[in-house]
């Protein structure tokens, strides 16, 4: 599903139907792995030097290979990630799943964290489940996956060794299908959105077609994200219409409100397009939930978590992705230069 912006559960967002390629790690030979990327703390090794196991999963034989943890005392509290290399979207009509054998010989101080990562900048990280239980063997997990858009990452905290994992992979499974989507509202602006510019402003957003804008500007974007392709629609700031001035600012809000419930978590998803400035970043987007029909206050949403020194992707369409409050409020964008020259931004799906 295309959507400029789209609020729906966090967990289960846009279904994605077509093949998702299998993942998977089972480190032979010789610990080679390609499907997911693993930092400097993991070693390789085999039954034949047991690091304890004398075996491992794959082959269950003392050839076999599988990979052990190797902490950094000289950074304790620094944590290892090992993270799928590819984005995972997984179908909606049948049910997938991560799944690795894990041996662990502490009894405390092991936690593995399972995250799934959202936004082009990873700037959304859900913890959906967390390992912290010794076992003497190889021992499966296994997480069913939502029908999205996501990394999966394993995090791992322990200062201790004494961590294995092998035939780590993404793959079908049996169990339930994925729960369908819950879309509350969603804008591709190829269409009327019930989107409003904040008159008084000096740079006004506009609906505009890919191709023309481009014309206009040739650092516009040339496609949209929706459609990919000329013809297709965003919302921009015309830079060359609209004096450029350091300090100057621009606005676009939804005109729906929206009555988030407090037992239920919704995300908000948008695509932004920026100039690369080689020094700075002078201007900047950000978004506030506005509560304007009632006690007409703003309450910071994006970049996420509040950070001034937020680092935007340039010059490509860039999916961000925020966790939205309970409460009733509408959606409130703003652009703004903070000096000169001035980049630009469009907003799509």
């Amino acid at each position: 599903m295309n959507a400029l912006i789209s609020l729906f559960f966090c967990l289960f967002s846009a279904v994605i139907q077509g093949e998702q390629t299998p993942l998977k790690c089972d480190f032979e030979p010789y610990g080679t792995c390609t499907d997911f990327i693993l930092d400097s703390k993991w070693g390789v090794t085999n039954g034949q030097h047991p690091l304890p196991l004398d075996h491992d999963h794959t082959y269950n034989n003392s050839t076999g290979h599988y990979i052990f943890y190797i902490p950094d005392t000289h950074i304790p509290r620094k944590t290892s990630i090992i993270r799928s290399s590819t984005w995972i979207q997984p179908p909606s009509d049948r049910a997938m799943c991560l799944q690795f054998y894990y041996f662990n010989s502490l009894l405390r101080d092991s936690a593995i964290d399972i995250d799934f990562v959202r936004g082009d900048q990873g700037e959304f990280v859900y913890t959906v489940a967390a390992v912290q239980q010794q076992v003497l063997d190889w021992t499966l997990i296994s997480i069913p996956l939502p029908s999205e858009k996501f990394l999966v990452q394993l995090e791992f905290n322990s200062t201790l060794d004494g961590i294995l994992l092998d035939d780590l992979s993404i793959d079908n499974c049996i169990g339930p299908l994925p729960l369908s989507q819950k879309t509350i509202y969603s804008c591709d602006f190829e269409s009327d959105c019930d989107i409003q510019t904040l008159p008084y402003y000096l740079y006004q957003w506009e609906n505009t077609v890919a191709g023309e804008a481009h014309k206009k500007v040739s650092f516009a974007p040339q496609v949209d994200h929706t459609t990919a392709n000329e013809t297709g629609h965003y919302l921009w700031s015309d830079t060359k219409r609209y004096q450029r001035e350091a300090g100057a600012s621009g606005y676009f809000y939804t005109l729906e409100t929206f009555q988030l419930p407090p037992n239920e978590t919704y995300c908000l998803n948008f695509y932004y397009y920026t100039t690369a400035n080689p020094a700075q970043w002078p201007t900047m987007l950000r978004i506030w939930a506005w509560t304007r029909t009632t006690t007409n206050k703003l309450h910071w949403l994006w970049p996420y978590p509040l950070d001034f020194n937020y680092k935007y992707a340039a010059d490509k369409w860039t999916w961000a992705i925020v966790p939205l409050p309970a409460g009733k409020y509408s959606l409130l964008f703003r652009i703004d230069d903070r000096e000169l020259p001035a980049t630009t931004f469009s907003v799509d799906d």
